[in-house]
């Protein structure tokens, strides 16, 4: 790169799209599967890139239009739609050959760098930071103290929606009213559980007591599963819903992302598919469902004096099965780790069953599916280990987790079938 010509340059502003990032086929891909969810036909790569350029609503709208939809009535839908895909997609966007370059080029010269753009926000910032351009990978925490009470302050900078973020406040709400100890949040002057922090949506709510441990035990296992069951049986009556972004419809697109290098990698690549295949033809279509926490592990679980205290971290919260809320949890909570061996603990299995039991009967349907769920959940966090090993710039100031532990789980799953196999 030729930097005389701007020795006195104090800044750069870049467009995004089609200048620093190539996104058309990102772009492209959350179109047709918006189209496909709508029952709309598909339109050709070229068609579709044509629309792109002046802003998402317009992309959309065209789109719809050309595909024999209406502008009007399918509008509204697409756009929730083409948000949802393009979310879990966004961080495939490649920079242009040089690009990066060029950039830690003119940063190492004390050049202001901003990129100018009608994109969104938050897809805005998936990109960059992903890519090691900006950070904000996770969510901001801050203690509050006044004179006799702590909040918590969190700043939302991670992967979630901000039109989602609501939902998670009256989940923690509602489940304060039915007596499920969780951080409660708290609410405006206005009535408004979010507010605005440096253009960042932010809130507060209240301190839990307790932390999390390292490892859980048989009696938290019991104590987990009861504190479940009851959870459960309160999201059962709540009629406002969350689709499960993490669930087995959209981890194709998340192993389609993954990166896999050299011989063995092509072995694995294999083994990911086989399973992902046959876990979605064999998940089941019906079993009892409501809202569930959705990412329970040991450091979203406090207790207080080696007593459960309570649940945190609801920002994976969805509709889903309860018994996959079982499965993650068998996944997160009932190995044992030596030596970077993981091995099922079907004690703390069956303690786990057992406190959920004693409070919410599992049906014979829920048993029949517990190795599949299992299976699922742990190709879950498999791919999004595998995803962050392979995609994240060296240079991202993250802790990348083992995907080796997760592929040891799902081995273990492979290898079991009924129920009773998961019990001693």
């Amino acid at each position: 790169m030729n930097l005389k010509n701007i020795k006195n340059t104090k800044a750069i502003f870049f467009d995004l799209d089609g200048t620093l990032f190539d996104t058309a086929p990102e772009l492209v891909e959350a179109i047709q599967s918006m189209l496909d969810e709508l029952g709309l036909s598909r339109l050709a790569h070229d068609e579709i890139k044509s629309f792109i350029g002046r802003g998402a609503d317009h992309l959309i709208r065209k789109s719809i239009l050309a595909a024999g939809g209406n502008d009007q009535n399918d509008f509204e839908s697409g756009k929730d739609l083409f948000h949802d895909f393009y979310f879990q997609l966004a961080d495939k966007s490649k920079p242009y050959e040089g690009v990066m370059n060029s950039l830690n080029s003119l940063k190492n010269h004390g050049i202001l760098l901003a990129c100018v753009t009608n994109k969104p926000k938050i897809f805005t910032d998936k990109i960059l930071s992903f890519h090691g351009i900006t950070k904000g990978i996770e969510n901001t925490n801050y203690i509050l103290k006044s004179k006799n009470k702590k909040f918590i302050l969190t700043i939302f900078e991670k992967r979630v929606l901000p039109k989602e973020i609501p939902f998670f406040m009256k989940l923690m709400d509602h489940l304060n009213d039915s007596k499920i100890r969780c951080p409660r949040p708290l609410k405006t002057k206005n009535k408004n559980y979010l507010i605005k922090l440096k253009n960042k949506t932010a809130c507060i709510v209240t301190f839990l007591s307790g932390k999390d441990k390292k490892k859980v035990n048989e009696s938290d296992c019991y104590a987990i599963g009861k504190a479940i069951a009851k959870m459960h049986l309160v999201t059962k009556k709540i009629k406002f819903t969350r689709k499960n972004s993490m669930g087995v419809k959209y981890l194709k697109p998340l192993l389609q992302s993954i990166k896999f290098k050299s011989n063995k990698g092509s072995n694995l690549k294999k083994f990911l598919f086989n399973n992902f295949n046959d876990i979605k033809k064999n998940w089941p279509k019906k079993l009892p469902s409501g809202i569930i926490h959705g990412d329970l592990f040991v450091d979203n679980i406090f207790f207080n004096k080696n007593k459960l205290s309570g649940i945190i971290d609801f920002y994976f919260a969805a509709n889903d099965y309860y018994m996959y809320e079982i499965a993650i949890c068998i996944n997160a909570l009932c190995f044992d780790e030596k030596n970077k061996k993981f091995i099922i603990n079907k004690k703390k299995v069956n303690k786990l069953i057992k406190g959920y039991n004693s409070i919410k009967k599992i049906k014979l349907n829920e048993k029949n599916n517990l190795n599949i769920l299992c299976r699922g959940a742990a190709l879950r966090y498999l791919l999004t280990r595998l995803y962050d090993y392979t995609n994240t710039p060296k240079t991202a100031l993250i802790k990348i987790k083992d995907p080796n532990e997760y592929y040891q789980k799902l081995i273990t799953h492979n290898n079991l079938n009924s129920f009773k196999d998961y019990l001693i």
